[in-house]
């Protein structure tokens, strides 16, 4: 797979190596995606399909052959992750069909509370949930093992292995959840073979009334989002941030940014 190195845009798939001047003149020389130079950004990795699905069942006409006589759009890397693999399930309608490869945002209240159920369901074989350890990034100070036994309760046998495969951080001042999302969490998602990351009420130890200089927090917070979002289309991870209230408009709209879906919910 021939993708951009900036922006994960699938470029070109194919059984052999190819020459990257070849892509270049095909493509103009520039990244479909961001627009970039490819010889800046062009990158090749191996990459497997799954025995049971067909490059042409994922892909249809939206790519570009190795012959290079076509310079259709293409799809970027999370967008065939997603349709290749499982979608966690949770029982819910409205939130049901999260994906590896996906930056997902809940707001509301009741957030907290169904990103316990995501987690105890990510845990579960599919076609439910991934099979997968998670690896929960608590940054409103929330996380408590025995609403997780709740989460879990309707698992005949399952309760103690949920718990088991669920890997807590914490972290007290905004400075300490940035450096958990861009250090730690990229290393703990390969230890544990993750397929699931939860980032609790996000946006909370930034607006601390203790942080000093606003500006440099949300600058902070925009590439900490960043990180986010291509950690889960590199790791084929679903980035799970949840918002328990309102604080910063512009947080907010950076979220808006890079999300690739976001459900608000509301206490009944």
């Amino acid at each position: 797979m021939y993708y951009c190195g900036l922006c994960d845009e699938a470029i070109v798939f194919s059984r052999a190596q190819i020459s990257p001047r070849k892509i270049g003149l095909v493509l103009r020389e520039n990244c479909p995606g961001c627009g970039l130079e490819l010889d800046r950004v062009l990158k090749c990795e191996d990459y497997v399909l799954p025995s049971t699905v067909f490059a042409q069942n994922i892909f249809g006409d939206r790519y570009a052959p190795a012959n290079g006589k076509s310079s259709s759009p293409v799809k970027s890397a999370a967008s065939f992750s997603s349709e290749a693999r499982l979608r966690l399930k949770s029982g819910i309608e409205d939130l049901d069909g999260f994906a590896p490869g996906q930056l997902a945002v809940l707001q509301g209240e009741a957030s907290y509370r169904l990103s316990l159920l995501f987690c105890a369901v990510a845990t579960l074989p599919p076609p439910q949930g991934f099979d997968s350890d998670v690896i929960f990034v608590d940054g409103g100070n929330l996380f408590d093992p025995s609403q997780i036994s709740c989460q879990s309760i309707s698992f005949e046998g399952e309760k103690e292995r949920v718990q088991n495969r669920i890997h807590l951080s914490r972290a007290f001042t905004h400075c300490q959840l940035s450096s958990l999302i861009r250090e730690k969490l990229p290393y703990a998602l390969e230890k544990y073979k993750a397929k699931l990351a939860v980032v609790s009420d996000i946006t909370l130890l930034y607006c601390d009334p203790d942080v000093r200089g606003e500006r440099e927090a949300l600058e902070l917070f925009k590439g900490d989002i960043s990180s986010l979002s291509k950690l889960a289309k590199r790791k084929e991870a679903l980035v799970l941030a949840t918002v328990l209230r309102s604080r910063n408009q512009n947080m907010e709209s950076l979220l808006a940014q890079y999300e690739n879906v976001s459900r608000r919910l509301e206490m009944e």
